[in-house]
This record gives structure tokens, C-alpha cells and sequence, in this order.
């Protein structure tokens, strides 16, 4: 192997190491953000997973989705679609829910 191939193998390490940090990061900042946001509404926050792929209706390019599950005060939980801003965007203000029709007690 000459030096060339092995300064690109380096490069190509290291930009997949920092795009994969950027995501964990990224994704941290965001479940931060939904924690405040569901606390804002008098919500806790039971789970929240990162989708990669959500129904068309609410894509678009710079964006995180979540599918999120919340308890209300009473018990009560409710499911809904969350899009958050990425990267250092990802506060409250910036999150966009559509919640799911039905709930459950």
C-alpha cells in the first residue's frame, strides 16, 4: 500500500468516526429538547425513538423525527410524530407534534 492509499483510508475513517458522532450528538440534543418540551406541557416523557423513515407528510431535510409516548398528570398516555431541528437547534420552541388520534388511560 503506498501513502496515498493510506492517508485516504485515514480520511475515510475519520469522517465516518465524525459523522457518527455529529448523529449521537445530534440525537442527545434532541431527546434534551423533548424532555423540556414535554415537561413545558405538563407531560413526562416515557420513550423516544429516533425514525428514519416517517410517513411523507411530515418529512423535510434537516430535521429528527421521533415517535414519543407521554403521560399526562392523571395517567393517561398519548403517542404522537415529534420533529425537532438538528443539530444545536433542537430546543423546545423548534418542535413540531402531531399527535396520533386515539389515546389510551
Amino acid at each position: 500500500m503506498n501513502s496515498n492509499a493510506i492517508l485516504i483510508a485515514i480520511g475515510v475513517v475519520a469522517g465516518v468516526a465524525l459523522l457518527v458522532v455529529l448523529s449521537m450528538w445530534s440525537r442527545a440534543q434532541a431527546l434534551d429538547a423533548l424532555r423540556r418540551w414535554a415537561a413545558a406541557e405538563g407531560l413526562e416523557l416515557v420513550s423516544a425513538t429516533r425514525r428514519s423513515f416517517v410517513p411523507l407528510w411530515c418529512s423535510g431535510k434537516g430535521y429528527q423525527f421521533f415517535r414519543v409516548t407521554v403521560r399526562d398528570k392523571v395517567g393517561g398516555t398519548r403517542r404522537a410524530w415529534a420533529r425537532c431541528l438538528d443539530f444545536n437547534s433542537a430546543e423546545p420552541h423548534n418542535i413540531e407534534v402531531t399527535w396520533d388520534e386515539k389515546s389510551s388511560a
